[in-house]
């Protein structure tokens, strides 16, 4: 075996990997590459590097990270950093922060036209109560400005008749004094 592997085109090294014959070089090498101390990424994972693999140095055993115990520092900077779950990301997808297939797509999107089309109705309504109140409060304000008329007629009305009334009051008592 070596002690580099090559993987889309990143060279990814592991001290676990080592000859038989102990070239001390190898090891050497691993450990003074800049990417030798990273957490192991999903494509180890995939390769069988992860949980069943020897720790590399300065890593803790993945079996002591299940445990009650809690986390030191250095063991927390060893854990791989979680995934973002946004709204269009199921929890079952293998990719990171991609969508996982063709049909969860098709099911968001579903989803979502299915609720463009509520909102669109649900505006539809609210404009229909609208234009229903804006027509009630025409009829309103018509019939306000009715009564107001009504009630100055009837106050112009008033005024004429006392007016008339004190006319002939006052004629009266003319009449009254000169008889």
């Amino acid at each position: 075996a070596t002690g580099e592997e090559t993987l889309g085109g990143q060279g990814l090294a592991s001290s676990a990997i080592t000859d038989a014959g102990g070239e001390g070089d190898l090891e050497a090498m691993v450990d003074d590459a800049p990417h030798a101390n990273l957490p192991p990424s999903a494509e180890d994972t995939a390769m069988g590097k992860g949980r069943d693999a020897e720790p590399a140095m300065g890593e803790a055993p993945l079996e002591d990270l299940d445990g009650d115990q809690p986390l030191t520092g250095d063991e927390m900077l060893l854990l791989p950093n979680p995934t973002p779950s946004g709204p269009l990301s199921s929890g079952s997808d293998g990719e990171g922060g991609q969508l996982g297939s063709g049909e969860d797509t098709k099911q968001v999107m579903e989803r979502m036209v299915k609720e463009s089309r509520e909102l669109k109705e649900l505006v539809a309504q609210l404009c229909s109560r609208n234009k229903m109140q804006c027509r009630l409060m025409g009829g309103l304000l018509q019939r306000v400005d009715h009564l107001e008329k009504v009630v100055d007629r009837m106050g112009r009305r008033k005024r004429r008749q006392s007016s008339a009334h004190r006319k002939k009051a006052a004629c009266a008592k003319k009449c009254h004094m000169k008889l």
